[in-house]
């Protein structure tokens, strides 16, 4: 989505600037090269690496991670957030093609490819 963002904002005029061209294509390189990978088989293109969970229902934890807040917290709850946190992201499984990365890769790509770099 960032790619994307910054993509569309430079498209737009909404921002400008080498530094924010450099980053949207670096950004829009990474995805194509690492994630984006063609299948050997049907020669399909597949999004690798995308967490199929999200953490609207689930145990996600949004803590901020300043050592005053999660101090406090910690106190009265007496649970390490930024921790939870942590371990929560980390323990994700990948999947391949999930529509939450597949979606902003092609929004990305459709920017890209419409402005011309």
């Amino acid at each position: 989505m960032f790619v994307y963002g910054l993509l569309k904002a430079l498209r737009l005029g909404y921002i400008s600037g080498k530094k924010y061209e450099r980053s949207a294509l670096q950004g829009y390189e990474l995805m194509t090269e690492t994630f984006a990978v063609s299948s050997k088989s049907d020669n399909i293109l597949n999004l690798d690496w995308t967490v199929q969970t999200g953490s609207l229902s689930s145990n996600g934890t949004f803590e901020v991670r300043t050592t005053l807040v999660l101090r406090s917290r910690k106190e009265i709850l007496g649970k390490d957030y930024a921790n939870l946190s942590a371990q929560y992201y980390t323990s994700m499984p990948l999947f391949q093609n999930d529509l939450k990365g597949v979606a902003p890769f092609l929004f990305a790509a459709f920017e890209y490819e419409i402005k011309k770099f």
